[in-house]
């Protein structure tokens, strides 16, 4: 095993005793188990960030990067002690720190205490405290925020109310699932297209826990109106809009409305995420299968024909131990340290130059010995364990110093 293998899985088990010891701690008022169309505003400064960005952006921010998470124009990365950190858009209040203001560095979320897990939208962001405690913020069109509020953004941090602490979050383009410590999953927001999996249709604007679910959830995806979960024995569960999903719309119609077990991969899965119009899981083997659309090969099996059932990622060339999609694109961080990515590639969101698309994965060579990846729509970023990060692509803004 590679000495890069050993510092990157010792210092993941820290992060982890750490977060287990946090979490015994929980909070009183957090219980435990036991202890689309872009408007003319979104185009003029999409436009004007760009402009003041290289394609390449980097810069060191001072602790090491555990976990990033891209929203639409703005990055967030937890450093291994817990710290949340943002920059980028500051649409709906995204960045959390009070305004609606553009950032050009690292800014900190208000939140209430050292971060477990974080999950951004497009105009939306989660973080799930040490303590268990839930809190979000940004855009609230139509109670999405999961605050009981039907509308009027927030800048700053909102606690949701919650039977138990979180333990993984994930928030889609119109509504958030959380994955508590007891193994339950519970969501808000919209449900046209059951991706709440409730067969009324109706929106939540508080937490409700998501039927047709018998064993703990251990992983969450929520994407553009789909949804999917990992269980505890690595079955992978998904439902919602059937276009996006790996089900075969003549068999299953043109909704799951309850979560249904995906059938074909070879291995227990481990994580599973959603793009448009695709998903991905990676296995505990370390393989990754896809499905969905495939114009832009986005499915990495070398090939642009579109696959209702999972298929596998080809020319990975070492285990995947993370995975992240956005828009039509994917990556891969390998055992090795080293990034590879597949698909779209028209923002050189690929690390690739020419901006063709590519049906297998690439290296990344801006991201060798990574940490940490995350990809959106148009660009792509890498953490690193001194502390760094890399985007490439399309990028939203530099980064500096925390």
């Amino acid at each position: 095993m590679s000495r890069l293998r050993h510092i990157v899985r010792g210092a993941l088990a820290g992060a982890v005793l750490v977060a287990c010891a946090s979490l015994k701690q929980a909070a009183p008022d957090v219980p435990s188990e036991d202890a689309s169309t872009l408007d003319a505003e979104v185009e003029d400064r999409h436009e004007a960030l760009d402009a003041s960005v290289d394609v390449a952006a980097e810069a060191a921010v001072g602790t090491p990067v555990r976990a990033l998470a891209q929203g639409f124009k703005h990055e967030c990365l937890i450093s291994f002690d817990g710290k949340l950190k943002c920059f980028g858009l500051g649409l709906h209040g995204v960045l959390g720190v009070g305004t609606v203001a553009d950032s050009a560095t690292l800014v900190a979320p208000q939140v209430a205490g050292p971060v477990l897990d974080h999950a951004a939208g497009d105009y939306r962001g989660c973080a799930i405290l040490t303590n268990g405690a839930v809190q979000c913020w940004g855009e609230n069109r139509q109670g999405i925020l999961g605050i009981g509020a039907l509308g009027g953004d927030r800048e700053t941090p909102q606690n949701i109310t919650l039977p138990f602490g979180g333990a993984r979050i994930s928030v889609g383009t119109d509504h958030t699932l959380v994955a508590l410590q007891n193994g339950d999953l519970m969501g808000w927001g919209l449900n046209f297209e059951y991706q709440l999996a409730d067969v009324t249709r109706a929106a939540h604007t508080t937490p409700f826990k998501v039927p047709g679910i018998t064993k703990k959830v251990t992983a969450v995806a929520a994407g553009f109106q789909t949804s999917c979960a990992v269980l505890e024995d690595g079955q992978l569960m998904c439902w919602g809009l059937t276009g996006y999903l790996p089900f075969d719309p003549a068999v299953v119609g043109t909704h799951v409305m309850q979560p249904r077990a995906v059938v074909g991969l070879p291995d227990k899965a481990a994580a599973v995420a959603i793009g448009i119009g695709f998903g991905c899981a990676r296995l505990e083997g370390g393989d990754i299968y896809c499905w969905g659309s495939n114009s832009a090969g986005q499915l990495g099996d070398g090939t642009t024909t579109d696959r209702v059932a999972p298929i596998r990622v080809k020319g990975l060339n070492d285990a995947a131990v993370a995975l992240s999609v956005g828009g039509q694109s994917a990556c891969a961080l390998l055992a090795t340290g080293d990034v590879r990515c597949w698909g779209s590639n028209t923002s050189a969101q690929l690390g690739d130059p020419t901006k063709v698309p590519h049906p297998t994965p690439i290296s990344v060579a801006a991201a060798k010995n990574a940490t940490a990846i995350s990809v959106s729509v148009g660009f792509a970023c890498a953490g690193f364990m001194d502390g760094t990060i890399k985007c490439w692509g399309s990028p939203p803004l530099g980064v500096t110093s925390l």
